[in-house]
């Protein structure tokens, strides 16, 4: 649904002049209304007219730089949202928030002529916005989805995964599991769990997994962390898992949230998690944190350049994770 500023307003709880200056970003506001502004506009689609915006602060000549969002904005994407603002301040360059629409390009259309760019958050691009895009000749990014022949922006998962399992190894685990969501063979999952199951194979170990049905949000994560716990084969002497390694942080805070209600968990059982979420990493949980700001800043200041003349050259870089042990034990 489409909002007004008066309503966005409303449902924030903010004055229309506060939600006025977090869209157009012409002023700094207090980090609580900024933080309630954003919630709605996570929820709700807001499409300001590029035109009046641009009229409304004087510097008509300045670019855009659209985010398609995903339906949910986990920790993940906050922080990577949180990146791309930083990537992008000073630079004289519009920042709009809107939600992903893949079956419908045509609101490129609603933006007026100048320079625009895309910024495209976990998902691949639909064959009808690649067609638009390259009709228009207007620069993208995708972050956290690695499409084939396309711009993207990702951490090196495999990469991940193998220090998720030399990390576990080191702790003494020999009867390893993944713990993941559905589709395991696709999207950022894919190259995380073929990491960790090569790494193991190359030990002559198998390791086993566990896919759980997630709706990609962040209590829908820490619901299967804890339902990971019943579903576990503690009971097995064979296939008792010794060592953990989780899709995202959320589902890892969610198994360690619920753990004393499972009599198998041994309080030193080893288990790691992956976003360097600092919830995370503020309880002192292993976790592997693909640097996800700096990707968020390095590809805002990539559509910068580009908006203003200086395209880039493929491939991207990928970004390697970073290990942060466990220092609860």
């Amino acid at each position: 649904m489409d909002l007004s500023l008066k309503e966005l307003a409303l449902k924030a709880g903010v004055s229309q002049a506060t939600a006025s200056r977090i869209l157009n970003g012409t002023q700094k506001v207090r980090p609580e209304n900024l933080a309630k502004v954003e919630a709605v506009l996570a929820e709700h689609r807001y499409l300001p007219d590029a035109q009046a915006v641009n009229l409304a602060r004087g510097d008509k000549s300045w670019p855009l730089v659209a985010l398609t969002l995903p339906r949910y904005l986990t920790p993940f994407f906050t922080t990577l949202l949180e990146g791309v603002r930083e990537g992008l301040a000073g630079q004289k360059i519009h920042l709009m928030l809107r939600d992903e629409s893949p079956d419908n390009p045509a609101w490129i259309k609603a933006l007026g002529s100048g320079r625009v760019g895309v910024l495209v958050f976990g998902r691949a691009l639909a064959e009808g916005e690649l067609e638009t895009y390259r009709q228009i000749g207007l620069p993208y990014l995708l972050f956290d989805y690695n499409q084939p022949g396309e711009p993207c922006l990702v951490a090196d998962g495999e990469e991940g995964g193998r220090a998720a399992a030399n990390y576990l190894a080191d702790q003494g685990v020999r009867k390893p599991w993944y713990v993941g969501t559905q589709d395991l063979d696709s999207g950022p999952q894919a190259p995380r769990w073929r990491g960790f199951h090569e790494a193991w194979n190359k030990r002559g170990i198998t390791a086993q997994v566990l896919c759980l049905e997630v709706d990609g949000s962040s209590a829908g994560f820490l619901k299967a962390g804890r339902e990971a716990l019943n579903r576990l084969p503690w009971e097995s002497p064979s296939l008792s898992p010794d060592g953990l390694f989780f899709y995202c942080d959320e589902m890892a805070m969610g198994a360690w949230q619920g753990r004393k209600i499972q009599p198998a968990w041994k309080e030193n059982l080893p288990f790691i998690g992956y976003d360097g979420w600092s919830v995370t990493l503020s309880a002192g949980l292993a976790t592997l944190d693909p640097r996800t700001r700096e990707i968020g800043r390095y590809g805002a200041e990539l559509m910068a350049k580009a908006l203003h003349g200086e395209p880039w050259k493929l491939p991207l870089p990928l970004w390697t994770p970073v290990l942060r042990p466990a220092s609860i034990y």
